[in-house]
């Protein structure tokens, strides 16, 4: 049987990888290619880099918002800070795996 916490992780993970498939799928996979055919290759990893620098935010965000409403209900003995760190950690790990899958 899970506990509270592995449940929640496993729904954070599942919630959170969906907005990341946004990011190198669809229209903007086509345009990386297009761009990769043209351009050197510098560009498009300076690309790749500069989107994932951006979605730093988008990934603070969605791990601020799981601490900020799990902590309180649940009462562990982790502090907010620990526990904002254990999701931002997990959030970008997700982040990195569907950037993958959806360049894939």
């Amino acid at each position: 049987a899970f506990s509270k916490l592995s449940l929640m992780t496993l729904l954070l993970s599942l919630a959170s990888g969906v907005p990341a498939l946004r990011i190198f799928g669809g229209e903007e996979k086509r345009m990386t290619l297009r761009e990769a055919a043209i351009y050197s290759p510098a560009q498009v990893l300076f690309s790749f880099i500069g989107k994932d620098i951006a979605s730093l935010l988008e990934i603070g965000l969605a791990a601020a918002a799981f601490a900020l409403t799990y902590w309180p209900m649940v009462g562990i003995n982790a502090s907010g800070s620990d526990l904002f760190g254990m999701a931002f950690a997990l959030v970008y790990a997700v982040w990195g795996m569907n950037f993958i899958w959806s360049i894939l």
